[in-house]
């Protein structure tokens, strides 16, 4: 009998026209004192009754019709659009022929472009403060940016039994950073998400030498990868330098981006990628290039490796060039003949090493008419003759008083992050 009032109690409850507990009663004061034939016939006219109620509330017939329709519009848009996705990014094929330029390929990209497009898009418009920034004089000329990807490019994972998943950094990553903080605006872009990517930007820099962190909410969402798009930087974007173990992560401005080889072996401690290509580096910036890009193609090509022996031997080239100048004329006798009474090789004078601009800009000419220009001094033969000409650490010493600024103020920047973090 329990269990009988309980269903009854139940159907009432989802009916919802009266007080479950004063029908209960109700209910309990009429089935007392009856036979099992009375009860039974109770029964019967109560499931009636409850079968009545159940149609009179009963939704429409056509609105059953109408989710049904709704769902399988949605699990169909869903599945095609899947499907699509599949074809556009996968390998070409007798499927992917026949699907291109089909009204199912417009289909997916409408779906495509009204559903998920402003997901794909970054976060922001501006993805760096304007410059100059706060606390940075008015009259500081914009220095290059140098954008840096952080996994396989400075450090790599590793996995162990005992410590789980661990972050070891690339070899020469921390001497990389501190000595090109003082020429570049350094950015670290990343695809992984803030919350696995930021603690190891702390542990990596604990000096602050890295001035922004982008993550994955930064990148822009194309071809099924997540790029690193330079236009949203708010900086010039020939002035914009990405270094990338992915060429895909730079593929919308390829012209800017440097590929370095990935570094996916902890284990290996004799990896000098990043020592290799510092020098063309320090030699971008201290020529103060306004447009990266053109240098890039003057060198024939964006891989580290060979943009960095392309480098080395236009040095070795100009060292060369300046040695065989020194040993003509009569200083160039008198040096050989004082060389040769020691029984030594010529020993070039102090004024020939070599200058970033003849390495650099060989064949460059794109220079900004707010850039300083300063005049190649032509050397007369011999020694006695370069007492006329204009001192060749001018041009050094003028460009050691800009990194001295900028340096004094990558250093204010790094006092004030180690207040307020000790704070």
């Amino acid at each position: 009998m329990i269990a009988s009032l309980s269903k009854r109690v139940g159907k009432i409850c989802f009916v919802g026209r009266y007080d479950p507990f004063i029908r209960a009663r109700r209910d309990f004061s009429e089935i007392v004192g009856l036979s099992q034939s009375e009860k039974r016939a109770m029964r019967e006219t109560k499931r009636a009754q409850l079968k009545q109620q159940l149609k009179t509330h009963a939704p429409p017939s056509g609105m059953g019709l109408g989710w049904l329709a709704l769902a399988l519009l949605t699990g169909g848009g869903v599945a095609a659009y899947g499907i699509g996705h599949l074809i556009n990014y996968g390998e070409d094929n007798k499927l992917t022929e026949i699907y291109r330029g089909s009204a199912f390929e417009a289909c997916v990209l409408a779906i495509d472009n009204l559903v998920f497009e402003p997901f794909k898009q970054p976060a922001h418009q501006k993805l760096l403060p304007d410059w100059p920034m706060p606390g940075i004089p008015p009259d500081m000329p914009q220095p290059l940016v140098l954008v840096l990807d952080l996994e396989d490019t400075l450090v790599t994972s590793k996995w162990d039994r005992t410590h789980g998943w661990r972050m070891c950094k690339r070899p020469g990553v921390e001497k990389f950073l501190f000595d090109l903080c003082r020429y570049y605006e350094i950015v670290v872009f990343t695809p992984s998400v803030s919350g696995i990517a930021d603690p190891t930007i702390t542990a990596l820099d604990k000096d602050g030498y890295i001035m922004h962190r982008l993550y994955r909410d930064s990148t822009h969402f194309v071809n099924g990868h997540h790029v690193k798009d330079l236009s949203t930087l708010n900086r010039p974007i020939e002035k914009i330098l990405i270094i990338d173990d992915d060429p895909k992560g730079y593929s919308l401005q390829p012209e800017n981006g440097i590929h370095i080889k990935p570094f996916t072996d902890p284990t290996d401690k004799h990896d000098t990628a990043l020592d290799d290509i510092k020098p063309f580096l320090e030699a971008l910036a201290v020529e103060r290039i306004s447009n990266v890009p053109e240098v890039l193609r003057s060198y024939g090509s964006h891989e580290a490796d060979k943009l960095a022996a392309e480098h080395q031997r236009r040095v070795t080239a100009v060292k060369a060039r300046q040695f065989e100048d020194a040993q003509k004329g009569l200083g160039g006798f008198i040096r050989g003949r004082q060389g040769q009474k020691a029984g030594l090789a010529p020993v070039p004078p102090a004024s020939s090493i070599p200058s970033s601009a003849d390495i650099i800009k060989k064949g460059i000419s794109a220079q900004k008419e707010d850039d300083p220009v300063v005049p190649q001094v032509q050397r007369k033969k011999g020694r006695l003759w370069q007492t006329f000409a204009v001192d060749p650490k001018e041009q050094e010493e003028r460009q050691k008083e800009k990194m001295a600024e900028w340096e004094k103020v990558m250093q204010e920047m790094t006092l004030e992050r180690q207040k307020r973090e000790s704070a």
